[in-house]
């Protein structure tokens, strides 16, 4: 192939985007493998060693089972940016990122991007769709449900008014 007029090479610079692609495929794998791995390895750490009396064995690996025992409420403000924006980074920004519909990479995406707006309903978890997506089926990630404690988090921001902090 000879290079074009102004001395560009359309062969190498086709080469440089599929170099490219290819390389974000292939971390994209990575993180997703690590973060598989990661779960696997906190699961095997702090699963009791038995089922308490009176629950059942998960029946799926990774998926929590319902405890009879209240969930402890979150009685501290929760911070958008210590708290549930860590949350994101970690779980949901690796398909919600800043080239998607949905965009959860800060405060003014996560409130004001997707189709299905309002996601979050301030002082009305049970309300947004966000919490409905992490808590129904399909749920959110799809990976598998996030730490039960960090949901609880997601939804005490959402009750304390879901602002920016």
């Amino acid at each position: 192939m000879r290079p074009s007029p102004s001395g560009i090479n359309p062969l190498g610079v086709l080469l440089i985007v599929f170099g490219i692609g290819l390389g974000l495929a292939v971390s994209l794998g990575l993180y997703q493998w690590e973060r598989e791995l990661r779960l696997q390895v906190g699961e095997q750490a702090t699963a009791p060693a038995s089922p308490r009396e009176g629950t059942s064995p998960s029946p799926t690996p990774g998926v929590p089972t319902p405890s009879s025992e209240p969930p402890t409420p979150i009685a501290r403000p929760v911070s958008f940016s210590q708290d549930i924006l860590l949350i994101l980074q970690r779980s949901c920004v690796v398909c919600h990122g800043p080239a998607g519909g949905l965009t959860l990479t800060d405060y003014e995406s996560t409130m004001n991007t997707g189709t299905n707006r309002p996601l979050i309903i301030p002082g009305k978890p049970q309300e947004s769709l966000f919490v409905k997506r992490l808590r129904g089926k399909p749920f959110m990630p799809p990976q598998g449900p996030l730490p039960e404690q960090e949901i609880r988090l997601m939804e005490a921001w959402i009750e304390q008014g879901a602002v920016k902090n």
